[in-house]
């Protein structure tokens, strides 16, 4: 091998190309599997998906276990806290009735 490729050659690094589609902008899927799979969601660690559990995944990896009735979209959005009024708090120094 020539030296050039085997060294570390910061303008040789430079001018390598470069993977147009990165996982870290990939847009993402929330999933809830049908059935535990074995995957990769970062295209290096495999993982148990287990059956059961809400996963976001990336859509490269969700839209095969749709297809496949492996797994489900999720839909369900969290809903925001509901807000309700506090009961009126009972008046300072008096004592509550007892029934």
């Amino acid at each position: 091998m020539p030296a050039e490729i085997t060294a570390l050659n910061p303008k040789r690094l430079a001018e390598a190309p470069r993977v147009p589609h990165s996982p870290a902008k990939e847009t993402t899927m929330r999933v809830r599997m049908l059935t535990t799979r074995k995957g990769s969601s970062d295209g290096v660690h495999a993982e148990r998906f287990m059956q059961g559990q809400v996963y976001d995944l990336p859509a490269s990896l969700a839209k095969p276990y749709l297809e496949r009735g492996c797994a489900e979209q999720d839909k369900m959005v969290e809903a925001a806290p509901e807000t309700k009024e506090a009961p009126p708090a009972a008046p300072v120094g008096k004592k509550a009735k007892r029934g």
